[in-house]
């Protein structure tokens, strides 16, 4: 990713900036939404680790941190927000999943715990949370 932010920025127009939008290296969350409010699962385990995805995505911190130091880029500006993706059914998050975290699953204890608050809570629905990064990065010609 470093080599890519190296071209990218000769590839720029003038003026021009890279929007870096990752999700943090903090695990996801399944939550359970009921009539009383949100309650936490537990977190989603990276079948990857280190090369997983969480790994990947302090791999993308650490890119655009030395890209930065390079002196390629300035921070113009960085935010974290959440990003939920919410399902009808644990079927739903489980396919959810499969399409889109291939290398995340939820463990059998966190499943219980959800299927437990979804039977005991008339209309509870699934949700995933995960905290995202988006950055805007400036090139420094020269």
């Amino acid at each position: 990713m470093v080599d890519a932010l190296g071209r990218t920025r000769r590839w720029l127009a003038p003026g021009g900036c890279v929007i870096d939008l990752h999700p943090t290296p903090e695990p996801g969350r399944l939550e359970v939404l009921t009539a009383g409010g949100v309650v936490t699962a537990g977190d989603l385990q990276d079948d990857g680790h280190a090369k997983g995805p969480f790994g990947r995505h302090a791999n993308a911190d650490r890119a655009v941190a030395t890209a930065i130091a390079h002196g390629w880029f300035a921070l113009d500006e960085r935010r974290t927000f959440t990003y939920l993706s919410h399902g009808e059914t644990l079927a739903d998050i489980q396919r959810h999943m499969a399409a889109k975290w291939r290398e995340t699953h939820i463990n059998e204890r966190t499943l219980a715990r959800a299927l437990a608050m979804l039977g005991a809570n008339a209309g509870a629905t699934p949700r995933l949370r995960e905290e995202v990064t988006i950055a805007r990065l400036r090139p420094i010609r020269g």
